[in-house]
């Protein structure tokens, strides 16, 4: 068992993990569904990386869901209160 640090992986293309990072800064600020998974962490108390990167996950399983259904994307339906 390491005490180091955890950090995020360097595995894959190091320009899409940079363009994904890029994509999720502006996604926590405008995407609800994205923000609200980064406003969950952050109220928990998980550090801004940690956030972010299950953030960025999050947008990236989303934009793959999109590329397989070949289909555009639609924003979720507001729920009616």
């Amino acid at each position: 068992m390491s005490s180091s640090k955890s950090r995020i992986s360097k595995r894959g293309n190091r320009e899409v993990r940079k363009r994904l990072y890029e994509a999720t800064l502006s996604a926590a600020r405008y995407n609800p569904n994205i923000q609200a998974i980064y406003r969950r962490l952050k109220d928990q108390g998980k550090p801004d990386k940690v956030a972010r990167t299950a953030a960025a996950r999050k947008l990236l399983l989303l934009a793959h869901a999109i590329y397989e259904s070949g289909e555009s994307f639609r924003a979720p339906a507001e729920e009616v209160t």
